[in-house]
């Protein structure tokens, strides 16, 4: 990658928040109306694509196109010196690599004395905070002044080496956890629930040794992790799903006995603390719910400062999705209906910061609240938001949301656009599914709905479908199709009900819908 391929990104990856204190940072320095960088700055902004040639045409005329690549190299000077700005305000982090900074400056003025108690305070405020990178330098420092003030030493440990191979494990330990939770969401990500055929790679993932030991002291952030895996398999592979909420409330009282750190690592317990109130749902806890929530809104509504922006808007997520989540499981779909426009326009500012694989779910849990209300276009507006994103991602969801809309466009009477949209959604999940026994069904049933002369032969199909779905349970319960409560719409067609009642009766009868929407494992 060339220096301005890197510089293209760098200005692309910047948030709107970060590009207009980008601005404002620079005005202080422009003498006029516009200096160089900022020039080159808002012509690498408009770039769809880095073009060196489109580039070039663009700075031309301001007279120092023949000097581009030294007025390059000051942009991305200026852009970090901008974002260490924007981000000044303190951190357990930024404290510690100052407090390095003051060891090595005391140390090279030879007032090692003052060096030690330094270094004695930034050990202990490390490893409180499970820092253990910085806690490793840090030790290194302790040494070197150790060797060198002979019996003046400020502060020894008991055993320096042990120090260090302790955390040097845990360090190493947190890692291969985080190796093992990042193929397990990738693989969530991508594919969505389990499938009837479980896969090898995820069997393997969940044999490693690391998660078999009981008996290793495990540091705070490592124990997250080992609860989130184990929550993730459990609620996405495994026959017993039930266990998720164990290792997700293990997680929950994990940061309620520690929260002086969670403003230090804001993304990690909103995501911990969502997660165990999305298996509340899941098990009809919704009076547990509720005071959880409201301290899930307090701590995000503290988060003040760019350096929370992205925590903010994670949180902001967090809470549009649990209700979301609440009114589905809970049969409040009105209440859900008349909620859903407000949920969309408070992420509206902060969905360029989330991702697909937040967004996809949600706006398909969505537009399943208004399919089962009958708002059609609401329920296709939300359709088409979920499968906006790349079709890699979540292909449980993709494959649901094109069923969804199929039967969508058959209420309508859209005959025409039944056939393109079957052969549609065949192809997709025959190139990245295991095309199944229910899946099977679907495909040809969809395909009946072209023919169907009466109400009589409508009925007759929905009945032998029907009939499929419940001789085969445990097939359909892990397939793409249970995500938009399939078997409920056809009772309501069977029956000649409301899909709403008949899905409500189903949540009554503690059978919950099932669709899932985790916040994926990404902080480190």
């Amino acid at each position: 990658m060339t220096h301005s391929d890197s510089l293209f990104q760098l200005i692309h990856s910047l948030t709107i928040a970060e590009k207009g204190y980008f601005k404002k940072y620079s005005a202080k320095h422009v003498l006029g109306e516009k200096n160089d960088y900022m020039i080159l700055f808002e012509a690498l902004d408009s770039l769809v694509e880095y073009n060196e040639q489109d580039l070039q045409d663009k700075v031309k005329e301001y007279g120092f196109a023949h000097r581009l690549s030294a007025v390059k190299h000051y942009l991305n000077k200026v852009i970090l010196e901008s974002m260490r700005a924007f981000y000044s305000e303190t951190t357990v982090e930024r404290t510690l690599l100052e407090m390095l900074a003051d060891i090595s400056f005391l140390w090279r003025r030879n007032l090692r004395s003052q060096a030690g108690k330094t270094a004695k305070k930034a050990l202990k405020l490390s490893l409180e905070y499970e820092e253990f990178e910085l806690s490793l330098k840090i030790i290194t420092w302790i040494e070197t002044i150790f060797h060198q003030i002979d019996n003046n030493i400020v502060y020894v440990p008991d055993d320096v080496v042990t120090l260090r191979d302790t955390v040097t494990k845990k360090l190493l330990t947190l890692k291969e956890l985080n190796a093992i939770s990042e193929k397990l969401n990738f693989y969530m990500s991508r594919t969505g629930i389990k499938t009837d055929d479980f896969p090898q790679e995820i069997t393997d993932l969940i044999s490693h040794p690391l998660l078999q030991s009981n008996d290793q002291e495990l540091s705070l952030y490592a124990a997250l992790k080992l609860n989130n895996i184990y929550m993730v398999y459990h609620s996405y592979f495994d026959i017993t799903p039930g266990l998720g909420i164990v290792y997700a409330k293990r997680s929950y009282d994990i940061w309620r006995n520690n929260l002086h750190l969670a403003k230090e690592k804001p993304k990690y317990y909103i995501m911990s603390v969502q997660q165990y109130i999305q298996r509340c749902i899941f098990v009809r806890q919704f009076d547990t719910i509720a005071p959880i929530m409201d301290e899930l809104r307090s701590f995000i509504h503290s988060l003040h400062g760019p350096q929370y922006e992205s925590a903010r808007s994670e949180g902001y997520f967090a809470l549009a999705n649990l209700e979301c989540l609440t009114a589905m499981n809970a049969g409040k779909f009105t209440e859900g209906i008349q909620q859903s426009a407000r949920w969309e326009s408070s992420l509206r500012p902060y969905e360029e910061l989330l991702g697909p694989e937040l967004l996809r779910p949600f706006f398909f849990n969505a537009a399943i609240i208004a399919f089962v209300e009958d708002d059609k276009k609401r329920a296709l507006h939300f359709l088409q938001r979920s499968l906006t994103y790349p079709l890699n991602i979540r292909q449980d969801i993709v494959s649901a949301a094109r069923l969804a809309e199929t039967l969508i466009h058959f209420d309508m009477g859209n005959v025409r656009w039944i056939e393109y949209s079957t052969r549609t959604l065949y192809r997709y999940i025959g190139t990245r599914q295991r095309l199944g026994k229910i899946e099977k069904s679907v495909v040809k049933f969809l395909r009946k709905l072209t023919e169907i002369r009466n109400r009589k032969e409508f009925i007759t199909i929905c009945k032998r479908i029907y009939t499929d779905i419940t001789a085969n349970s445990t097939l359909y319960s892990s397939s793409f199709v249970s995500l938009i409560a399939f078997d409920s719409w056809l009772l309501s067609k069977i029956e000649n009900t409301t899909f709403a009642s008949q899905l409500l009766h189903k949540l009554q009868s503690d059978e919950l819908l099932n669709t899932h929407l985790d916040t994926p494992d990404t902080e480190k």
